[in-house]
C-alpha cells in the first residue's frame, strides 16, 4: 500500500456503558500514535469487543482479546496492515480458544477493529459488532453481521426492521474463541474524505439503531458528543439498555501534522495472564477460579448422592401392580409398534427439554422431500447454534430423499424438524432448511410450532421406539395421557427461574427454556439472578393441572 502521504487529523471518543446488566462483558481499545514513524506504519487502531460466557468470563475474553490485538497489531508494522488484522485477530482466536478448552468453559467474543491508515479506512471484523462509515448524509456498514439474523437480511429473506426484532438476534455464527479456527472478514481500504466519520459500536447500541438513527445522531462535529448521544439513545430506547453499550467515534480530517483531539490511553502492552486478569467487576480471577472450583465440587458430590438414589429407584421392582414395563420383560402378543399417542416406557423417559416437548402426534402425516434443484442437504442437530457451520451433522440426503416433517420454526419458519427412517427402521431426527424442501404429501400449515425463542439448544436423544395397546375388543378403556401445555405465569417477588422450573415440573436445570411472554413489558431473562416480580413468563411442556394447581394459566 502506497505510504506517502500518512499525514492526517483525527478527533476520537469512546465510552462503554453497562446499561441494566449488573456486569460490563463489552471492551473497547484505542491507540493513536503520536511517533510520525510509528504512525506511518502502523496508522491509529480502534477496537470493540462484546464478551460471551457470562460474567468474568465474557469479561476477560473481550478484554483480552481487544487488547491482544492492538499489542500485536503494533509490534507488526514489517506487515500490510489488512494481512496483519487478520494474522493477530486469529492469534486473539487460538489464545481464547486453548485457554478455554483447557479449563472446559465457553469463551468468547466478537470484534471489529477500525485502523486509519494511509488517508485510508481497513476494518476487519469476526460477530455482530459493527462498523459504520458516516459521509454526509449517507450511513454505510462496513461490517458483516456474522449471526442468524445477518445471514437472513443478507439473503433477502428478513427485512433490517423485522432482524431488530427477532427473538434470534443474538445468535452469532461467528466468534473470536468460538473455534479453534476462525474466518476473520478483512474489508478492502476506503479512501476517507474530509469530516468522514467512522462509528465502531456493540449491539447494545444495533439492536435499537437503524441508519437513520445514526445519520441523525452523528451531524455534529464532536465526536464526545456523537458518541454519549448514541449510548444516551440506547439506554432510553432499552429502558436503561437492556445489554451493554460501547461506542468509539473517530472524525477524519487531512493534515499537514500528526495533532490528534482524543483521550490518549497508555501505550498497549501485551494482556495479562488469564489468572491474574482484573476485570471491571474487580474481581481476581485466580480467587474467582477457586471459589469456582468449590462450588462445582459440592455440587459434583451432590449429583453423586442424587444419582446413587435413582440408580436404587430404578433397580427396586415396581409397588403397584400394572402390566410391567421392563425392559427385560416380554412385549404382550397384544401390543404393536406404532405412531399414534404412546405410552412411553418409564426407563426411557427422556429429561424435559426442548426436543422432549414435540408433539406426539400430528392432526395428518406431513412428507416432505430434498428438492431437485438441491442435489443434497446437510441435516443438522441444532438451528440455532451459536456457530451453524460447526452443528453436528445427523446425515446428508440425496435429492429426492423423503422423510416425515414434525414440526416448524415459529420465528421465521425458515427450518423444519424432520423424522428420518434409516433401512434398519431406526428413526433419526434433525433440522434442514425449509428452502431445501419439498412438501409432497399433507399440508405444511398442519405441522406444530416449535417456539425455541432464540435459545441455543443442545438437543438430547429421543427414544427410537415406543408402544401403544392395539384395539381390544371389549369395552376397557384406552389409557389417555394429561394435555401438555405452554403455561403463563407471574414472577412473583420470592422466585427464580430454577425454582419456576422445579414447580412446574420441567426439572430446574430446564429454566432456559422459560421465555419472557410477549405482552410483558420490560421483560429481560438473559441473567436469570436480575428477574423481577410482575414479568409475565411462558413455560413450555406443563401439565395441564400443574399449570392451574401452581397459579398458571394454560395457553
Amino acid at each position: 500500500m502506497n505510504n506517502n502521504n500518512a499525514t492526517f487529523r483525527v478527533q476520537s471518543f469512546s465510552l462503554t456503558d453497562k446499561g441494566r446488566r449488573s456486569n460490563n462483558e463489552d471492551f473497547v481499545a484505542l491507540f493513536e500514535p503520536s511517533d510520525t514513524q510509528e504512525r506511518k506504519a502502523s496508522g491509529c487502531i480502534y477496537v470493540v469487543a462484546d464478551g460471551v460466557g457470562g460474567a468474568e468470563i465474557g469479561e476477560r475474553a473481550s478484554k483480552y482479546a481487544a487488547e491482544k490485538v492492538v499489542y500485536e497489531y503494533l509490534n507488526h508494522p514489517e506487515i500490510e496492515p489488512g494481512k496483519r488484522l487478520k494474522q493477530v485477530m486469529a492469534q486473539a482466536n487460538r489464545d481464547i480458544f486453548d485457554y478455554a478448552d483447557d479449563k472446559d468453559i465457553r469463551m468468547a467474543t466478537t470484534m471489529s477493529v477500525a485502523v486509519v491508515f494511509d488517508n485510508s479506512l481497513i476494518v476487519a471484523n469476526v460477530g455482530d459488532s459493527r462498523v459504520y462509515l458516516i459521509r454526509g448524509k449517507d450511513v454505510r456498514q462496513v461490517t458483516r453481521d456474522h449471526s442468524l439474523v445477518g445471514e437472513l437480511v443478507r439473503g433477502g429473506s428478513m427485512t433490517e426492521a423485522e432482524a431488530m426484532k427477532s427473538k434470534m438476534k443474538n445468535r452469532i455464527t461467528r466468534s473470536i474463541g468460538g473455534n479453534e479456527d476462525v474466518r476473520v472478514d478483512v474489508f478492502d481500504p476506503i479512501p476517507l474524505q474530509p469530516d468522514d466519520k467512522i462509528i465502531l459500536c456493540t449491539d447494545g447500541l444495533t439492536r435499537y439503531a437503524m441508519k437513520k438513527d445514526f445519520l441523525q445522531l452523528a451531524v455534529t462535529d464532536s465526536a464526545k458528543k456523537i458518541t454519549t448521544d448514541l449510548v444516551a439513545f440506547a439506554k432510553k430506547k432499552g429502558h436503561g439498555g437492556a445489554d451493554n453499550i460501547s461506542v468509539i467515534t473517530v472524525i477524519y480530517e487531512p493534515s499537514t501534522d500528526l495533532e490528534t483531539v482524543a483521550r490518549h490511553s497508555p501505550r498497549p502492552i501485551n494482556p495479562e495472564q488469564w489468572e491474574i486478569m482484573q476485570t471491571d467487576l474487580g474481581f481476581n480471577s485466580k480467587k474467582s477460579l477457586r471459589l469456582k472450583t468449590w462450588a462445582f465440587t459440592s455440587l459434583f458430590i451432590l449429583g453423586g448422592f442424587a444419582v446413587l438414589i435413582m440408580m436404587i429407584n430404578y433397580l427396586l421392582p415396581p409397588q403397584v401392580p400394572a402390566v410391567s414395563t421392563s425392559k427385560n420383560t416380554a412385549i404382550p402378543a397384544n401390543y404393536t409398534a406404532t405412531n399414534e399417542v404412546p405410552i412411553t416406557l418409564p426407563q426411557d423417559t427422556p429429561t424435559a427439554t426442548q426436543d422432549n416437548l414435540l408433539p406426539a402426534s400430528i392432526s395428518s402425516t406431513v412428507i416432505g422431500k430434498v428438492t431437485s434443484e438441491s442435489d443434497s442437504v446437510n441435516v443438522t442437530t441444532n438451528p440455532s447454534m451459536d456457530n451453524i457451520e460447526s452443528s453436528p451433522l445427523v446425515e446428508k440426503l440425496e435429492s429426492g430423499r423423503k422423510f416425515t416433517l414434525i414440526g416448524k420454526f415459529t420465528e421465521d419458519r425458515t427450518w423444519y424438524r424432520i423424522e428420518i427412517a434409516n433401512a434398519d427402521g431406526e428413526k433419526h431426527f434433525g433440522w434442514v432448511p425449509v428452502d431445501k424442501v419439498e412438501v409432497v404429501q399433507g399440508d405444511a400449515t398442519t405441522l406444530p410450532a416449535l417456539d425455541y425463542s432464540g435459545v441455543a439448544i443442545t438437543p438430547s436423544p429421543i427414544p427410537s421406539f415406543t408402544f401403544t395397546p392395539s384395539p381390544e375388543p371389549s369395552s376397557t378403556p384406552t389409557p389417555t395421557s394429561e394435555p401438555v401445555v405452554s403455561c403463563a405465569y407471574t414472577i412473583e417477588s420470592s422466585d427464580n427461574l430454577s425454582g419456576i422450573a422445579d414447580k412446574f415440573g420441567i426439572g430446574g436445570n430446564n429454566y432456559k427454556i422459560i421465555v419472557c411472554a410477549s405482552n410483558s413489558s420490560g421483560c429481560d431473562l438473559t441473567i436469570p439472578s436480575n428477574i423481577l416480580p410482575g414479568w409475565s413468563v411462558i413455560i413450555p411442556g406443563v401439565k395441564e393441572s400443574v399449570c392451574t394447581q401452581n397459579g398458571g394459566q394454560p395457553q
